[in-house]
């Protein structure tokens, strides 16, 4: 059918994203995203089906601006108070300020003074010499995003100040001890004494309590609480999450990853003569050395003595050295070199002396030697060898926990004696930290020369000292590759995080004179490492020992801290990468050229020239060499001339690795260029001035038409001096009169490599730089460009090499800001200068991928932003010769705004250029004009135009001197205009993108969130606050089109809460005025410093709901809690918990805000939040359901619920609350953490405000708002325990065996009874650290403090006079007793029992005489404190009350029989173990706990003699009744781990008790919720059922007078025969007894006994007994009519309805032929209620149980293995490994050869037994399967004692077992009473087969299941069956005698005839079903089934037929009637 609407479902499903739409995003750089569908949210159907989001609309917020003035004429407190909040309230007038900030790391060199430097290089120089600008805000640290980083810094410690949070486990949270948790041992004795409170302590209490019964609760109340208990939550993972926006770091020098290496000791073996050593990092991948190298000296004074007048300047003997690594580390390989001073040897013979031992003779020889030789070729190096070290490999060894790889047989470090086991020296001992380490860079200290080194201008602070006051962001930079760079994450980050290691050699590598080149070196490296480290090379003796670490693990790098100690010997240097792997941002200024010389080839020059050495010099145009080399090694500045190569001794042909590096002057020209001059080193004896001879000349050009030269390059050698002049022409051209050696072709090679900030080496960029810098030019001889060309150099910015674009991007960007601040020409110049500002945002953002924040901010963008001047950034004055006049500035021409300039020129500092001054009127104003695409790009990255534009406002006010004006007029009219229409544009931008792109939309608005947020302090604050709202109206006015808005506003709770993460948020916020007032109350009175008690006057109720006024005056905050109003009502589980994250973030802060001093102010900030405690109220049903807790926990939950429901007004909000029968609400509920969070923060809400208004609040509540906060006050308690065992989380993995002093494990730990997942529902997730651990505990320690004060408040509000609610009272305490349910720390119990012994002295007769279940539940909890608690205080505490209870009792009758009553009841729920997880009771707690209640009764002096004698007797007899009920469930507690024996123990106490119904009831109670734990749900009902009959017996003995009537056990006789015991209960002792000791308990009540029926049907409903809920409803039903209960029979019928449809069918069918009634079809039902298995246990080992059989009911698809190997596993950790046997068959066991040394367990599969009778009464599968006793199993065998056998020997046995009563039962085992056995011969066992077959085709042709009947068939007829149909009639009726009409003479063999005509009559109409139901392409199949039956009755027709004549198929078409 066509759809409704016309519309096909596949165009439906198409993107709505339109053609113009995907064109805009392709221009824009944008992806377009598919609309999501709407069914994609994930949630709810019901919610998401909601048409709109409700939301509260905007109202206008007041004149913020206004209200604020008059703050400041009229002060709300005394300046003098010292708890003044001045601070708060006022706001600073220094609270923005612009800093300067000194660049590092430059020298006095000034380079203005440089003539001829060209402009754009004077221009960037000026650039890295600026001062920073830093925009100040004073008090941000205190801003909401911000707080909580100091807070993180300080928790830990703040919270070990805190008082111990001690469990009843032992568990103690940040104790004061070092360690901040310690678990104590099992012992209670490990609590601290001295920290709890003594017995005579809280004896005096309780007689002081008598006169005062506040006094102890508000003294406890008032000790030890948490002032920042917010910030103690613990942050839970969320979906999505909040980040800071990233602060970069100030601009410095590149940060990469360090590898620290130190030469720890260097030394030749024989040591004659000085060495010179070098280290560089080499990457054998790419071929390239990638580190600048470092040189040290190996020798001392006296060997440096040797080289005479060629002695360098320093000594350098322990190199330490920085390399920074940017590459991967997989292809690094660290290179040491030495060379020795030339001499006229082959090279390779140099090293021939250290081959040998050493010699004192020879010593000698060499040493004078070495001397001469030093004397006269002191100046010239020769290669003596080198050592190659592999990074990966040494990286590996030291970080990987595997077994390495190395060979330390082959392992060149290992011959070198490298010390660890993987290969490399893996030495992690610390080294020595006396080294007065410095650091220095290599480049830093290079630039001596002219222009070489720029001086820091300005004054102000270090960048340095202000490094350590900006924040940084919590992780490292990463700057992403470009183009063919690595990608980041091939960046070993942990490079710097490599442990130390030291390496040692003892050999290095003899250096070949053929084999000098750095192909050779890459060569030996690939080498080693395809052959796992060996080396066929030759060695020399050389020691070296190096400490190798990454810089964040190197001791030295880390000690040398911040100082540069240059002239210290143990300098650190920093070694520069080349070429750098990274593109890196310039910071500073860099000009620096390496120049290699690789290979010289002089083989066809004639003369002499085999000894060649390679002279460099850098020569100006004057042909002067500069002194601009550096000196290698030198530990200071040190500059040179000029360098010279290392010589390869007679080699006319050499390779050089040598490396020069030279400082690059700024004012480069085309006349500089390097000079490199051959000579010939003479080595033989003569006069030093002919040891050098000029060979040859060649130079390379280093600078034209204003480009940096470098690269590789071929020049050809002239055998002549040049000309003057060379420099400026290019040695490829020949220059004519000069000689060319080898006739000009290209001889020798080089390369240079250039590291410079001043170069961009890009034409794109050059070109762009240079037409900007010309705009300043005054010289005619190189004008400024026009408009044209500079567009032109714009629009080439975008080709540029994106590695340069990074490291100029800040010059970059003050250049293209400059020109529209400062346009030279037409605007068209300034937009297109801002469109390639949105083109660079672009591609730094979407293309580079580099380092991103949260925010998707680029860092180098940000850091641009923050530390660059905007408005203040000073540049020379336009030229005066530009082709254009420069048009009319946007500033007013007027003569008042001329002068109002001139008066903020002289303000501001001395102006020495043109300034960006107007920057954001001229950006904004730009930015305004964008359209299409250009606009697009603009408001997707509208963060940075926004904080450009707010940084320069900043310094506009700073330089024009505003900003001390009024905020009114600090800016101009048209620029605030300019903003209104921003903000409308930004608005519309975000409502159109939320829906296709919401990411882009989410950041649009949160950058204008942070901008209008800064805006608070520099503007017209109600301006600003007009831009919020502006904003937000928006917002409402889309969101009332739109159906779906969720997406909306999400962003709008985003942009809210970056505007309230203001600094000032409440100054801006808090705008009400409160007068103080002092306290008019006597008496005791809580915690002044928690309560904020009488501090201020009441105020208006009105301040509680969100009304227009009060979202008026406080806007943000109303704002904030609309938002979340609104989220809650929306159903959206992201919505509501962003609004609630919201709220907690600003409470947070308040916690943490210095300015707020406890008192009048902390309550006035709460004071705007109340409304919060009113949304929480309207939207209770809301909060998570699952902190309700189970009613088998605990009891209180339903005395809670019974109280509440009592009231009228429960009929009033019938279907709101989630205990409603029938809920119509749509909400969805939130999470758990959701719920703690908003519930924390209700709570720091009451906890804050003012106490009277408090209490005029909860007075003026009506009662379903009074209902709704007990709610609320109850369920707090259940969320905030630990659910969980906090000491599991923590506890070592050795001590998980050891269990807890008595303690009960949890049901999850018996294996063989897996606990419900239902349960663990109700836990938390254990907690993974020590910090969240304590935080849970702090947090839930102060919540329970709260609920107990606001407990306390609303009691003093029901029992005031003037407004009497008595009937809160009996709500209120069920909260009291479930606290102490709960699972809370001593501090809290100690609390909550002193509020519970002031509750029961207020109010004994409400407890004692009105509400007997508040009683059972107060026995109850008080006897599980003194009886399982190891806390002494508690348990101390806790004995307290039960004296207390008991008191009051005998006050009140004199006696202590109902406090009896109620005590031994609870004692004996106690040990039954089925009130708690954790709860046991320890007999020496319990008694110790007594006596203590016993010596009380002794020293109470409030009663006279002989009532005191009376009551200390009774209490007596007391103590001895519950001694005597612990002493009878010894066995049940020494079986605690065994289930089914716990149960059978429990049992034996109902029966015990039956002449105690209390006590009775209780344990059957009690069996039942044990049994509803381990989900035996169908035992737990039975258990109710039990209970009920008791209970009617005992109503129908006593003759009460209730509202129906009851018939005593026999009541229940039609649901289950079990029942009918009760009716046997003794009731006699009770009927002529007094008054005073008739049953008190509560289940004999009315309340009570519906209580279990309705408990009883809601299980029997969920064990799906749906059949017995009918009669039981008669029942319950009954009392519902007569209490008129309507809604309860409407809810009961619609129970019943739904078990109705759960019932199904049953088919019907003759399980016989000769059956006289209809059996249930089998699988029909697919219920199933239980699997039964015979257990027989046998040996002494099992004690009672020996010889006992059973029959257990095991859950519902149990297998025989399963329950065998969970019982074989749980008896053998009971008794002991190879101590228990289990049976595997089913033969009687003969006792007499067992071991009786072991256990047997026999088990065995039994299934239900009925007789004839019994199948013709049970016609349905629910009936057979119900009320059942008798089971029966089968156990097959032969004569000859096998199992199986043959037809004709094959017997069987089969066993009828009857057990003690019948399935289901309160019991899950029972005990066999009475077992049959009858035995099967042969052709019986043949019988049964047949009719077992017969009645398998019959259920199947009822099935109509085509498959299922072809398999019933094919195994019914098969011919080749073994053992099969015909077999079994050959065997028994082939020889068969028979009479005159056919018939076997033998019964048997005629019943077995008969059987098989039966078997063919249903496999006949079985294959006639079957044809009708197959399709067609099963009819061969059937074909084939047909043939099979036809050969089938063949082959039996002889034997089955009475006639001699055919029998055909056609007989068995009907029914064959015998």
């Amino acid at each position: 059918m066509k759809p409704a609407d016309g519309k096909r479902a596949f165009v439906k499903k198409r993107s709505k994203v339109t053609a113009s739409e995907v064109r805009k995003h392709v221009i824009s750089g944008l992806h377009p995203i598919h609309r999501l569908s709407e069914g994609d949210n994930g949630l709810d159907l019901a919610v998401s089906m909601m048409e709109k989001i409700q939301f509260t609309e905007p109202v206008p917020p007041v004149d913020v601006e206004a209200l604020l003035d008059q703050r400041k004429t009229c002060l709300l407190y005394s300046i003098s108070s010292p708890k003044s909040s001045k601070p708060l309230f006022e706001y600073v007038s220094d609270d923005v300020e612009v800093t300067t900030i000194r660049q590092d790391g430059l020298t006095d060199h000034n380079y203005t003074t440089i003539p001829n430097i060209e402009n754009h290089v004077r221009d960037i120089c000026g650039f890295y010499c600026d001062n920073f600008s830093l925009v100040n805000r004073k008090y941000a640290q205190l801003g909401t995003e911000d707080i909580k980083d100091r807070w993180n810094l300080e928790k830990l410690t703040a919270l070990r100040s805190l008082r111990p949070q001690i469990f009843h486990n032992g568990l103690r949270i940040m104790d004061r001890e070092p360690s901040t948790i310690s678990i104590d041992g099992g012992s209670f004795d490990t609590i601290d004494p001295t920290k709890c409170a003594t017995e005579q302590f809280y004896v005096s209490m309780l007689k002081k309590s008598a006169i005062d019964k506040n006094t102890l609760l508000y003294s406890m109340l008032s000790k030890n609480r948490v002032k920042h208990f917010m910030n103690c939550i613990n942050e839970e993972e969320k979906s999505w999450k909040w980040e800071k926006r990233g602060v970069p770091r100030l601009p410095e020098q590149e940060e990469t990853p360090k590898l620290f290496v130190k030469v720890e000791k260097a030394a030749a073996d024989p040591f004659f003569e000085p060495l010179f050593a070098s280290m560089a990092i080499y990457d054998i991948k790419n071929r390239q050395k990638v580190t600048e190298s470092m040189y040290f000296n190996i020798a001392d004074h006296d060997k440096l003595d040797m080289l005479g007048s060629h002695q360098p300047n320093f000594i350098n003997n322990y190199m330490q050295v920085l390399f920074n690594v940017t590459g991967k580390l997989e292809d690094m390989f660290l290179v040491v070199k030495i060379e020795k001073v030339l001499q006229q040897n082959d090279v390779f013979e140099n090293s021939e002396p250290y081959t040998g031992t050493k010699d004192e003779n020879n010593m000698e020889r060499l040493e004078r030697a070495a001397e001469k030789n030093c004397q006269r070729l002191g100046a010239y190096r020769s290669p003596l060898g080198f050592q190659v070290i592999d990074l990966q490999r040494i990286y590996k060894a030291n970080v990987s926990t595997g077994a390495s790889s190395f060979d330390r047989r082959t392992d060149p470090m290992m011959m070198s004696q490298c010390t660890t086991a993987s290969g490399a020296v893996l030495t992690t001992a610390g080294q020595s930290q006396d080294d007065q380490c410095s650091i220095t860079s290599a480049d830093r200290t290079s630039i001596a020369s002219m222009g070489s080194t720029l001086r820091r201008f300005g004054s102000g602070t270090s960048a340095a000292t202000v490094f350590s006051r900006v924040r940084t962001p919590l992780t490292k930079r990463k700057f992403a590759p470009v183009s063919n760079l690595p990608t980041s994450q091939e960046v070993p980050e942990n490079i710097e995080n490599m442990p130390s290691c030291n390496l040692k050699f003892s050999s290095f590598i003899r250096q070949e004179g053929d084999k000098t080149s750095d192909e050779d070196i890459y060569r030996i490296c690939s080498e080693m490492r395809r052959t796992n480290g060996k080396v066929h090379k030759k060695m020399f003796n050389f020691e070296l020992e190096l400490t190798l670490a990454g810089s964040n693990k190197s001791k030295e790098y880390q000690s040398h801290g911040s100082n540069l100690t240059l002239n210290s010997e143990r300098v650190i240097h920093e070694a520069m990468e080349i070429p750098i792997y990274q593109a890196s941002l310039n910071k500073s200024y860099k000009n620096v050229i390496f120049v290699y010389p690789k290979h010289i080839n002089l083989s066809n020059r004639t003369g002499n020239a085999r000894n060649i050495m390679i002279k460099i010099e850098l020569m100006d145009a004057n042909e002067t060499a500069q002194e601009v080399v550096f000196e290698n090694g030198s530990t200071r500045m040190s500059f040179l001339t000029s360098a010279k190569t290392s010589v390869i001794y007679h080699n006319r042909t050499p390779h050089f690795t040598d490396e020069i590096k030279l400082s690059l002057p700024c004012d480069l020209n085309d006349g500089h260029h390097l000079l490199f001059t051959v000579y010939h080193i003479s080595c033989k004896e003569g006069d030093s001035s002919s040891t050098e001879s000029p060979i040859g000349y060649t130079w390379l050009p280093l600078y034209r038409n204003g480009k940096l030269r470098s690269g590789n390059f071929h020049l050809p050698v002239c055998g002549e001096k040049p000309p003057p002049r060379y420099g400026y022409l290019d040695a490829n051209n020949a220059l004519p009169n000069l000689k060319w050696v080898d006739n000009h072709k290209p001889i020798f090679s080089c390369s240079t490599e250039v590291i410079s900030s001043v170069h961009a080496q890009d034409e794109f960029l050059e070109n762009f730089l240079a037409g900007v810098a010309s705009l300043s030019s005054n010289d005619p001889r190189k004008p400024p460009v026009g408009e044209t060309q500079l567009i032109r150099s714009l629009e080439g910015l975008c080709k540029t090499e994106p590695k340069k674009l990074i490291a100029f991007i800040h010059f970059i960007m003050s250049r293209l800001l400059f020109l529209i601040a400062n346009p030279p020409y037409s605007d068209e110049l300034s937009m297109k200068a801002f469109e390639y500002i949105g083109e660079l945002l672009k591609l730094f953002s979407n293309v580079l991928h580099l380092d991103l924040d949260a925010h998707q901010r680029n860092m180098l963008l940000v850091s641009f932003v923050k530390y660059r001047k905007q408005a203040a950034q000073e540049s020379k004055p336009h030229s005066n010769i530009r082709p254009v006049e420069l048009k009319s500035s946007p500033t007013d021409n007027s003569l008042i705004s001329s002068m109002i300039e001139h008066v903020e020129r002289t303000h501001s500092a001395v102006n020495t250029g043109t300034k960006n001054i107007r920057l954001h009127e001229c950006l904004l104003e730009v930015w305004l004009r964008a359209r299409g695409s250009l606009r697009d790009v603009s408001l997707v990255h509208s963060w940075f135009l926004l904080e450009i534009i707010l940084k320069s406002c900043s310094e506009y006010l700073t330089m024009t001197g505003r900003i001390h004006s009024p905020r009114k007029s600090r800016f101009e009219e048209q620029f605030l205009k300019n903003l209104e229409t921003l903000v409308d544009i930004l608005a519309q931008e975000v409502i159109i993108r939320h829906t296709n792109d919401p990411d882009k939309a989410r950041m649009i608005s949160n950058s204008l969130g942070y901008f209008l947020r800064d805006c608070f302090s520099i503007m017209d604050r109600t301006f600003v606050m007009k831009l919020v709202h502006k904003y937000l109206i928006a917002f409402a006015e889309s969101m009332r089109k739109l159906v779906h808005s969720n997406e909306l506003l999400s962003i709008k709770i985003d942009f809210v809460r970056v505007v309230c993460s203001y600094e000032h948020y409440l100054i801006v916020n808090i705008l009400s005025d409160l007068k103080p007032s002092g306290n008019t109350n006597g008496g005791a009175v809580p915690p002044a410093s928690f309560l904020s008690g009488n501090r201020t006057k009441s105020s208006s109720l009105t301040s509680w709901t969100l009304n227009d006024i009060s979202r008026s005056t406080h806007y943000l905050s109303g704002q904030v809690l609309s938002d979340m109003k609104d989220s809650i009502i929306s159903g959206k589980t992201t919505l509501c918990a962003k609004a609630i994250e919201t709220v907690k973030e600003l409470l947070q802060s308040h916690d943490l805000d210095d300015r707020i001093v406890e008192g009048e102010s902390l309550a006035q900030v709460a004071n705007i939040y109340k409304p919060l405690v009113t949304i929480v109220l309207d939207n209770i049903e809301c909060l998570h359901s699952g902190s309700v807790r189970n009613s088998t926990d605990v009891s209180s939950t339903n005395s809670f619920v019974e109280q509440t429901q009592r009231q009228d007004v429960m009929a009033a909000i019938a279907g709101k609350l989630r205990n409603s029968p029938d809920p119509t609400f749509g909400k969805q509920q939130m999470d758990l953490p959701m719920t703690k969070t908003i519930l924390c923060c209700v709570f720091w809400v009451l906890r804050n405000i003012d106490r009277e208004d408090l209490k005029h609040w909860i007075r003026s509540l009506d009662n379903e708002n009074m209902l709704k906060m007990l709610h609320i006050l109850f369920h707090t308690m259940t969320s905030f325990e630990i659910k969980d065992d906090p000491a599991s989380a923590r506890r070592s993995p050795d001590k998980t065996s050891l269990t807890k002093l008595d303690e009960e494990p949890e049901p999850g730990q018996v294996k063989w009874r897996a606990q419900s997942s239902e349960t663990c529902e109700t836990k938390v997730d254990q907690i993974s650290t020590l910090e969240a651990l304590s935080s849970d505990a702090i947090v839930s320690c102060e919540v329970f403090m709260c609920v107990i004060e606001v407990v306390d408040n609303i009691i003093a509000v029901a029992t005031d006079p003037k407004n009497a609610q008595f009937h809160i009272l009996p709500m209120i305490f069920p909260i009291i007793m479930h606290g102490l349910s709960c699972n809370a720390s001593d501090q809290v119990l100690e609390v909550i029992f002193a509020a519970q012994q002031n509750f029961l002295a207020k109010f004994p007769d409400m407890i004692l005489e009105q509400n007997p279940e508040l009683c059972a539940e107060l026995s109850q909890q008080i006897l599980r404190h003194c009886s399982s608690t190891r806390l002494e205080n508690v348990r101390t505490m806790a004995t307290v009350s039960l004296y207390h209870f008991l008191r009051e009792n005998f006050k009140l009758y004199r006696n202590l029989t109902r406090a009896r009553t109620f005590l031994s009841t609870a004692l004996s729920t106690l040990l039954s173990g089925s009130c708690g997880i954790d709860i046991f009771v320890n007999d020496e707690f319990m008694i110790r706990s007594l006596e203590i209640a016993n010596q009380l009764a002794a020293e109470d002096d409030t009663f006279d003699i002989a009532a005191k004698k009376k009551l200390t007797e009774q209490m007596q007899e007391l103590t001895a009744n519950l001694q005597k009920i612990m002493l009878s469930t010894v066995r049940m507690r020494e079986h605690v781990n065994d289930y089914e024996m716990t149960i059978d123990l429990m049992y034996q106490l109902v029966e015990g008790y039956s002449n105690n119904p209390d006590l009775r009831i209780t344990w059957l109670l009690n069996m039942a919720e044990r049994h509803e734990k381990q989900r035996n749900l169908c035992e737990a009902a039975h258990s109710y059922l039990q209970a009920s009959a008791l209970v009617f017996e005992y109503i129908a003995q006593k003759d009460q007078n209730l509202s129906f009537e009851s018939k005593g056990a026999a009541t229940f006789s039609e649901i289950t025969p079990n029942a009918i015991k009760e009716s046997k209960t003794n009731f006699n002792s009770l009927k002529n007894a007094d008054s005073e000791n008739h049953i008190q308990s509560y289940h004999f009540t009315e309340a009570g006994v519906i209580k279990i029926l309705e408990k009883a049907f809601a299980l029997l409903e969920k064990a799906q007994l749906y059949e017995l809920l009918f009669p039981f409803s008669k029942i319950i039903l009954k009392y519902y009519h007569a209490t008129k209960s309507y809604s309860r029979v409407s809810h009961t019928h619609k129970r019943l309805g739904i078990a109705a449809d759960q019932i199904k069918e049953t088919g019907e069918y003759y399980e016989n032929q000769s059956d006289a009634w209809i059996s249930p079809l089998p699988g029909i039902d697919k219920r199933c209620f239980g699997s039964f298995f015979r257990v027989a246990f046998y040996g002494k080992l099992f004690g009672a149980l020996n010889n006992a059989e059973f029959v257990y009911k095991e859950s519902a698809f149990s297998k025989l293995n399963e329950i065998s190997n969970r019982l074989e596993t749980f008896y053998t950790n009971m008794y002991g490994e190879g101590n228990v046997v289990v049976l595997k068959d089913s033969k009687p066991v003969q006792l007499e050869k067992l071991n009786p040394e072991k256990a047997y367990i026999q088990i065995t599969f039994v299934d239900v037994y009925l007789s004839d009778n019994e199948k013709m009464e049970r016609t349905t599968y629910f009936t057979r399967r119900n009320n059942v006793n008798r089971f029966y199993f089968e156990a097959p065998y032969t004569m000859e004692g096998r199992a199986q056998g043959e037809l004709a020997a094959q017997y069987k046995k089969r066993t009828i077992l009857t057990v003690e009563n019948s399935f289901p039962y309160i019991k899950t085992r029972l005990q066999v009473v009475n077992r049959s056995v009858k035995d099967f011969s042969p052709i019986e066992v043949a019988i049964e087969d047949i009719e077992k077959k017969t009645r398998e085709l019959s259920a199947a042709a009822q099935h109509k299941n085509p498959k299922m009947l072809s398999m019933f068939i094919q195994g019914s007829i098969g011919t080749t069956v073994n053992q099969g149909p015909l077999e079994i009639a050959n065997v028994f009726l082939a020889n068969a005698m028979l009479d005159d009409r056919g018939r076997p003479v033998d019964r048997l063999q005629n019943k077995l005839r008969l059987s098989f005509r039966h078997l063919q009559c249903k496999a006949m109409e079985a294959i006639e079903l079957c044809r009708q139901l197959i399709g067609e392409d099963q009819k061969e199949y059937q074909r084939n089934v047909e043939e099979n039956f036809e050969s089938f009755v063949t082959h039996l027709k002889p034997m089955l037929s009475r006639q001699r004549n055919e029998i055909t198929i056609s007989e068995f078409s009907d029914p064959t009637v015998v």
